[in-house]
């Protein structure tokens, strides 16, 4: 009856639940795992094997080493003997999936290690809420261009991680711009910030500009290309802008 118990609990959760053994081989798949492999995950049902469930090689490889350092330090006595990874895939419908797995070490009661279990949460609605938080906080909300706080921020990595003994920061602005927020409202402000009034900047403006400085998400804007983020591509930038007609960056 507990066995049966038991069974019903493992088969009703919303979560997908797998154990293997110590070769790597399927000793139990809840329904909610078997609905995943069937209906999710494309291609053909996954070979536990080759660390095909969820996982890429690289996570399969982490949690080897993980299990290495649970054996070596008293396995089923380990301190923190289980591992969560957060992974995404792309689903049978094309659409991105994202997963929390956690990896639990079986032992015996004796203290032999059988197997891990693998359990998995879809989070995938927790991942779009978190992203789209992010987004916001990053990012003006009008005009969807990279705010100060993720310029200080990438600025912070780049001086930590640039091999360079200088980094280049280009800086725009525009002239009069408080005038027209002032005088005509904000709203006329905003429309010079939007995409047409990006295109006129890039069609009018640029072929009589004396100077140009803009920072690294404008240079991206004038140019039509990805934020910079080494040397060659700010230099790549700059001469796109010259070609535009500036006399100067």
């Amino acid at each position: 009856r507990e066995r049966n118990l038991l069974r019903l609990i493992v088969d009703t959760t919303p979560l997908t639940i797998v154990a293997l053994d110590v070769e790597g081989r399927q000793m139990l798949a809840n329904s909610e795992a078997q609905r995943v492999f069937r209906d999710e995950l494309p291609g053909d049902s996954p070979d536990f094997t080759n660390s095909q469930f969820f996982i890429s090689p690289e996570i399969y490889r982490r949690w080897l080493k993980h299990q290495h350092r649970v054996l070596s330090q008293g396995g089923l006595n380990a301190p923190n003997p289980t591992l969560v990874e957060v992974v995404s895939f792309l689903n049978q419908r094309g659409e991105t999936q994202w997963r929390q797995v956690t990896f639990v070490p079986i032992f015996t009661e004796s203290g032999d290690y059988t197997g891990v279990l693998n359990i998995s949460e879809n989070i995938t609605q927790r991942a779009v809420m978190q992203g789209a938080l992010e987004y916001q906080a990053t990012h003006d909300s009008m005009t969807g261009l990279p705010n100060r706080r993720l310029l200080l921020g990438q600025i912070g990595d780049a001086m930590a991680q640039s091999p360079l003994p200088a980094l280049a920061i280009l800086f725009c602005d525009l002239d009069q711009f408080k005038w027209v927020n002032d005088s005509l409202g904000h709203d006329m402000g905003d429309r010079l910030l939007q995409e047409d009034a990006i295109e006129t900047l890039r069609r009018e403006l640029l072929p009589i500009a004396t100077i140009v400085t803009p920072n690294l998400p404008e240079a991206a804007l004038l140019t039509g290309t990805p934020i910079a983020d080494t040397k060659t591509d700010i230099n790549h930038q700059a001469e796109a802008i010259l070609k535009a007609g500036a006399k100067a960056v």
